[in-house]
């Protein structure tokens, strides 16, 4: 074998290896949890209210459905980017307003970057609200919801009304 052939060989192989590494690299992040009533809440039917309370406070998913990459923790309700790349994020909150405004907000790194918000209805109404967003994230960026002041949500002891998403759509 002549060196040019030897020499284009050991390119191919060596660009082969790089490529197993991207492989390698894109391993999935992916997390999906659910808000459940905090321990104490007065439950009807199942369903509890969590606010309307005087300071905001950080919304705590602790029924975690998904959490491939553990990125999402559960007693913290914060979710660490394990890598850098371009992160899709996703919430729904239920309501049972009874009169009480309802929302959430989207915080990324302290600073809030999205939010979802129903007016207050007379009588007992449901209702969902629901945001997205796609966001590009260095390892260890931090991203979690949090509970307005003066706003409320609503979850169901047994099912998946108020949630909060997110997973990796693109390694960087």
């Amino acid at each position: 074998m002549d060196d040019s052939i030897r020499t284009e060989v050991r390119e191919l192989r060596s660009m082969v290896d790089e490529l197993k590494t991207m492989q390698n690299d894109t391993s999935m992040v992916a997390f999906s949890a659910a808000h459940r009533p905090p321990p104490g809440v007065p439950m009807e039917s199942g369903y509890g209210n969590t606010g309307p309370s005087t300071s905001a406070t950080t919304l705590i998913f602790s029924e975690v459905i998904t959490n491939i990459g553990d990125g999402y923790n559960r007693y913290t309700g914060v979710f660490i980017a394990p890598k850098r790349g371009v992160y899709y994020f996703t919430f729904t909150v239920y309501c049972w307003s009874n009169g009480n405004q309802v929302g959430a907000a989207m915080y990324k790194d302290g600073k809030e970057i999205l939010f979802a918000w129903l007016g207050a209805k007379k009588g007992s109404s449901e209702d969902f609200a629901t945001n997205a967003i796609t966001l590009q994230l260095e390892k260890g960026n931090t991203v979690y919801m949090r509970l307005p002041e003066g706003l409320q949500i609503t979850s169901r002891d047994s099912s998946n009304v108020t949630t909060f998403s997110g997973f990796l759509l693109n390694p960087m």
